[in-house]
């Protein structure tokens, strides 16, 4: 991997969807390992077949990227860990490739002063190359391990919408990624802190106003908002926290009032959208204020469309 002697260093955290140079780095360091990126392809997007690879590096270097975030399988998302160990792979390529070329012992002239192959050039600095030049933000460093991950419920309603005033509208799974318990933290902080978590509903409706309420699984109400505009209702648990255990899944039950709904074509549809700050939440009440929209609701996340027949 002598090529990336002079460039080649990964800064940046990089997910599906990027486009860029360091995608293009990210693909030639891959493509040196056939069974990780047999395709090869170095074309600067980060497609389903880089990232698929991505986590075959992962998976094959679990022991410095998986097991210290506490997770079992690759994400194909390179944070910081993933970065990491594939600069001090490429350090290591770059020095190696370095100490094996010690032209000048070939001379019998230069052999009584060693000095030369002792103190190869690019070892000089290698320190650089292992520290990443861009600063990584909190909630990158915890996004590999911490995120939560939202999908939406086989049991979540879809087709024929009844009108009613208690409807449920969309169920939502919501598995916490790590080792630690994900908080939305509105209602009472027990650690004394802000209480500032959100989650942001996009509604596509037929009415201009609707009465929301959130659930947990055990039937408390997390918040009620009233009269709420069908755009960017802002969940914000001003009734109850929302807690999901580290590594469990909890649901969330998203209800309307469509007594109004009784037009034929009356129609309503809840989804979660990956284009602005839709989501805070925190870890164990450390009021983090993490966020990460695009990643965690990429592509967006739709409920069942419910239609009035």
């Amino acid at each position: 991997m002598g090529e990336f002697e002079e460039v080649i260093k990964i800064t940046k955290n990089l997910s599906k969807g990027a486009k860029n140079e360091e995608v293009k780095y990210l693909q030639e360091f891959l493509s040196k390992y056939p069974e990780i990126y047999p395709e090869g392809l170095v074309t600067g997007y980060f497609g389903s077949l880089t990232e698929v690879a991505v986590k075959r590096f992962q998976e094959k270097n679990a022991e410095d990227i998986l097991i210290p975030l506490g997770l079992t399988g690759g994400t194909g998302y390179v944070g910081e860990a993933t970065r990491a160990k594939i600069n001090d792979l490429i350090l290591a390529s770059v020095s190696s490739s370095a100490q094996g070329t010690p032209a000048v012992t070939a001379t019998p002239a230069t052999q009584a002063t060693p000095a030369i192959p002792a103190t190869p050039i690019t070892q000089a600095t290698p320190t650089t190359l292992a520290t990443p030049a861009i600063p990584i933000t909190p909630t990158m460093k915890l996004y590999e391990s911490y995120s939560p991950k939202f999908i939406i419920d086989p049991m979540s309603p879809t087709g024929t919408l009844i009108p009613s005033a208690n409807a449920l509208l969309a169920i939502f799974d919501v598995k916490a990624m790590g080792n630690k318990d994900m908080t939305f933290d509105g209602a009472a902080d027990p650690a004394g802190g802000d209480e500032d978590d959100v989650l942001v509903l996009q509604v596509a409706s037929t009415h201009a106003q609707i009465d929301l309420v959130v659930k947990d699984q055990d039937g408390n109400t997390l918040d009620d908002p009233a009269l709420a505009p069908t755009t960017n209702i802002v969940i914000d648990f001003t009734n109850k926290d929302f807690v999901v255990p580290a590594g469990e899944i909890r649901k969330l039950y998203i209800y309307g009032d469509t007594s109004a709904y009784t037009t034929k074509g009356d129609s309503i549809q809840v989804w979660l959208d990956d284009d602005g700050a839709a989501i805070n939440w925190s870890i164990n009440y450390d009021d983090g204020d993490y966020s990460e929209t695009a990643i965690i609701f990429r592509g967006d996340i739709y409920a069942g469309a419910l239609v009035k027949p």
